[in-house]
């Protein structure tokens, strides 16, 4: 038992099975041992699959892991060197499965071995001195003559003679070979009715080299039509998505079921989209399998995301190698999430200077190792007044000077224009007393709509009297109807 244990280690599991079955066969002829010795060993081996072995009885042996084999390579052939003649082909089902029809369509396209001018030699059948007659080359179109035998073959059941099935006779045309010359009518018999088995082979040969009978060809056509069905989708998605993003719209919509009178953006645009085109209709939504549809919110990521890295990357190559400075703002969202919003600013090669906004970062706080955490490299700088940005000593804007000593900081000109407005307004008596008053006429008028309406009316008749005195001019977009609205917070 030790032995038959200790050679486990270097058979496969084919034969470690084998050696079990033979064990618990001889448990069971020494008088009901079959149960603790068949059970006791089955339980060991399979335990130990991956880890066939024992120890030393010493303790000093180590166990030995079963590597997985690796599976073996189908042989290569030259296409070129096929043995042409029938006696020196080997059988069809000798060659690997992933070869056979690839050799089957070449001996196929090939043809039949048909040695028209070979002088046939003559054997005696009987009293008779009988030959091959070479006109059965145009009578049987599927036979073919080995020159080294001197024996007929058929090609046909050579190539799916395997996968026909049996049939009575026909070794004699695929290993034997045939040459009882006397009986032409055995040609006959060997190819039979519609449905013997040398039609069958015959009918798997043409469709073989066919490419609407050919399987691979069935995957080619059925994928192309797939991948076509795949791009009319996907463009009718960006398509969509780019609408949108154009327009600023929201994608996502409350219930975006089917029985919902309101999906949602994203999904009455791609419906209104493909009522309006035959070819995307038949493939979004409701046509499209429903593992394909590409309307889940993570795919409206993806290719949001993919448009934003478009847009950087043309901002990026109008750039180019010139210098460029980035302006840092902050504020929070209405989820209360304090976000930074960057903005590169550069001089373009027709002199025009552009500011492109390039996105907005979420920041856990505002202090000025986070906000240089979300900055890798610039080569200018402009922010507001405040310590966190502009600070001597641990502002933003010292730090990415340490490492960036040609990033210069530029005070932002609208903050610098607030801070004196705000300053001269505190500083002036009248200035002060008249956005005081204007707090309170908007306070007062806005909590009703009746006084909305009498300032719309005052204001209406104001401007109809003035126009009519030549005060003030009239155009497009001159003297419209505006609404009051409340000082926001500033720094």
């Amino acid at each position: 038992m030790k032995e038959d244990r200790r050679r486990c280690s270097e058979i496969n599991i084919y034969e470690l099975l084998a050696l079990t079955t033979v064990i618990v066969r001889g448990g069971e002829g020494r008088g009901g041992r079959v149960g603790g010795v068949s059970q006791g060993l089955i339980g060991n081996f399979f335990k130990r699959a991956l880890d066939v072995g024992s120890s030393d009885e010493s303790g000093g042996g180590k166990r030995r892991q079963l590597q997985p084999q690796p599976q073996p390579q189908p042989p290569s052939f030259d296409i070129n060197n096929l043995p042409s003649d029938p006696a020196d082909r080997p059988r069809i089902t000798s060659y690997h499965p992933n070869q056979r029809d690839e050799i089957r369509r070449i001996y196929w396209i090939k043809g039949p071995s048909q040695p028209k001018g070979h002088d046939f030699p003559s054997i005696k059948i009987g009293d008779k001195n009988r030959r091959f007659v070479k006109e059965w080359f145009d009578e049987f179109n599927w036979l073919e003559y080995s020159t080294k035998e001197n024996k007929a073959y058929c090609l046909c059941c050579y190539l799916f003679g395997d996968i026909v099935g049996k049939q009575g006779g026909r070794d004699v045309f695929v290993t034997r070979g045939f040459d009882t010359w006397s009986k032409k009518k055995s040609l006959k018999d060997h190819e039979g009715k519609v449905d013997s088995h040398h039609n069958k082979a015959k009918q798997k040969c043409e469709n073989l080299v066919k490419k609407n009978q050919s399987i691979s060809e069935a995957f080619h056509k059925q994928t192309e039509f797939e991948a076509s069905n795949y791009q009319i989708r996907l463009r009718a998605i960006i398509d969509t998505c780019r609408f949108l993003l154009k327009n600023t719209l929201p994608f996502r919509g409350h219930d975006e079921s089917d029985g919902s009178l309101s999906k949602g953006l994203f999904i009455e645009q791609l419906s209104f989209l493909r009522d309006h085109n035959e070819s995307i209709y038949n493939v979004t939504l409701q046509n499209a399998s429903k593992n394909e549809k590409l309307t889940s919110p993570k795919i409206q990521k993806e290719i949001v995301q993919c448009f934003s890295k478009e847009i950087i990357k043309s901002i990026c190559e109008e750039i180019g190698k010139d210098v460029f400075a980035i302006l840092v703002d902050e504020s929070d969202d209405v989820s209360k999430k304090e976000q930074m919003a960057m903005v590169l600013r550069y001089v373009n090669i027709l002199g025009i200077v552009k500011e492109r906004f390039v996105g907005v970062v979420h920041v856990k706080d505002t202090s000025s190792l986070t906000l240089k955490e979300a900055i890798d490299s610039v080569r200018g700088q402009g922010y507001d007044g405040a310590s966190n940005m502009r600070g001597a000593f641990n502002g933003l804007k010292t730090l990415i000077l340490k490492d960036n000593p040609s990033a210069y900081y530029v005070h932002c000109f609208a903050h610098q224009l607030q801070l004196v407005v705000v300053a001269v307004a505190k500083n002036h008596d009248g200035a002060e007393d008249f956005f005081e008053q204007l707090a309170l006429v908007v306070n007062v008028v806005c909590a009703s709509c009746k006084r909305k309406d009498i300032i719309r009316e005052s204001h209406k008749e104001r401007v109809q009297k003035e126009i009519g005195n030549g005060e003030i001019d009239t155009g497009r977009g001159l003297n419209q109807e505006i609404s009051l609205v409340r000082a926001g917070d500033t720094r």
